[in-house]
C-alpha cells in the first residue's frame, strides 16, 4: 500500500518526540531532576553542619531543587525541539511530498531527493502510537507513518 502526504514539520516533531520517548531511559530524567539534587542537598547539609561558621551552605543546598528539575523538564526538551527545527530548515529532503510504501517485502520511503528500502528482516520493530506507526530500522531511528493516512 502506498501512502502519500506533504511533509508536516509539526508531525515530524511529534514523531521525533514519540521515538525519543520510546528509546530513551525515562529513569535518567527523574534521576537528573530529583536524585542529583537529593545527593547535592545531602552533601551541602553535611558540609553546613560540619562547619558551623558557614550557615550559608544550608541555603545553597536549595539551588539543585530549582535548577535540575527546570533543566530536566524544560531546558532539555526545549533544546531538543530547537535542534529538530534547525535540522528541518537545514535539510531540503525534509520538505515536499513524503511517500511511504508498505508491502509484503518491507518498507520503502521516498522524500525529496532520497529513497530508502528496508526488507522486513531489517526492520527491528514496529511500534504503534496514538498518532503514528513507527518503523525502527535501528535502536533509536525510525521512519514514521501517520495513522490518519492509513485510516483514510
Amino acid at each position: 500500500m502506498e501512502f502519500r502526504s506533504q511533509f508536516d514539520t509539526q508531525a515530524f516533531l511529534r514523531a521525533s518526540k514519540a521515538v525519543e520517548h520510546l528509546t530513551t531511559k525515562r529513569h535518567f530524567t527523574w534521576l537528573l531532576a530529583f536524585g542529583l539534587p537529593l545527593f547535592i542537598t545531602g552533601l551541602s547539609l553535611f558540609v553546613a553542619y560540619s562547619n558551623a561558621e558557614e550557615p550559608v551552605w544550608a541555603r545553597v543546598a536549595l539551588w539543585p531543587w530549582l535548577f535540575f528539575p527546570l533543566l530536566s523538564f524544560a531546558g532539555i526538551p526545549l533544546l531538543t525541539r530547537w535542534q529538530l527545527l534547525r535540522a528541518v530548515k537545514a535539510n531540503p529532503r525534509l520538505s515536499g511530498e513524503m511517500v511511504r510504501i508498505v508491502s509484503a517485502e518491507g518498507l520503502e520511503s521516498r522524500d525529496a531527493g532520497t529513497a530508502a528500502r528496508f526488507e522486513w528482516r531489517a526492520i527491528q520493530r514496529v511500534v504503534t502510537t496514538d498518532e503514528f506507526y513507527l518503523f525502527f530500522y535501528t535502536k533509536k531511528c525510525a521512519y514514521f507513518l501517520p495513522r490518519r493516512l492509513v485510516s483514510a
